[in-house]
């Protein structure tokens, strides 16, 4: 029986995102996952992968090393470990972190906006569909900009709006804890190109993994 599922996410023994596909199935009598791709130079035979595969229900864990290799058109993996219970998740799995960036200029009802210094900002939590950022500037709902991803094996461009805007500029409204700057926004991606959403997706599990493992051994002291 084949399986078909959203999409997979291979991953190296040190958890770095190797290729993210939408074409993706399981083979539960032969114990094999097959993924279809022309980036097969990405692997290597025997090579040992952990993967993630993502259905409309939540995630699915799995471990094996590659078994055959078909240039420039798929890659079969053998399973090792298959966790065939689903772990649910939100439709955007969301995790913290603390990404610095200069936004240069906006838009604004469609209005481009340059600023005369570049505005800090500093992104707090981040999903693949979205992000809150914090910034010492006022901006308005609605203002589109953009910022650059650095955690895939290029830059690349998030595009995002401004959907929700929180105000801790006055004395009586307490920031969040951490937070250095007056204005928090909550942001949704737009026009994510294929090399923006695998390195996104990438970063976002790693993270969630690591931040998992970390929880996990807290238990377990």
């Amino acid at each position: 029986m084949s399986i078909e599922y959203l999409k997979v996410n291979i991953y190296d023994t040190r958890n770095n995102l190797i290729l993210a596909s939408t074409q993706c199935s399981v083979n539960e009598e032969e114990e094999t996952i097959v993924v279809t791709t022309d980036k097969t130079d990405l692997f290597e035979k025997f090579q040992f992968v952990r993967v993630e595969l993502l259905t409309d229900q939540g995630v699915q864990q799995a471990e094996g090393f590659v078994r055959l290799i078909v240039m420039r058109s798929q890659v079969s993996i053998a399973l090792a470990k298959f966790e065939g219970e689903v772990e649910e998740r939100r439709q955007f799995l969301k995790v913290p972190c603390e990404i610095q960036q200069d936004l240069l200029e906006v838009q604004v009802n469609g209005q481009e906006i340059k600023f005369e210094k570049p505005v800090p900002i500093i992104v707090r939590n981040i999903s693949l569909g979205g992000m809150l950022f914090s910034s010492p500037a006022l901006l308005e709902l609605g203002t589109r900009g953009q910022i650059t991803f650095m955690e895939g094996k290029r830059p690349c461009y998030l595009f995002f709006n401004i959907v929700r805007v929180e105000d801790y500029s006055t004395p009586e409204k307490e920031k969040p804890a951490g937070e250095i700057y007056d204005y928090r926004y909550g942001c949704q991606f737009e026009m994510l190109s294929d090399d923006a959403e695998t390195a996104l997706c990438g970063f976002v599990f790693q993270e969630d993994a690591v931040r998992r493992r970390k929880k996990k051994y807290q238990y377990l002291d």
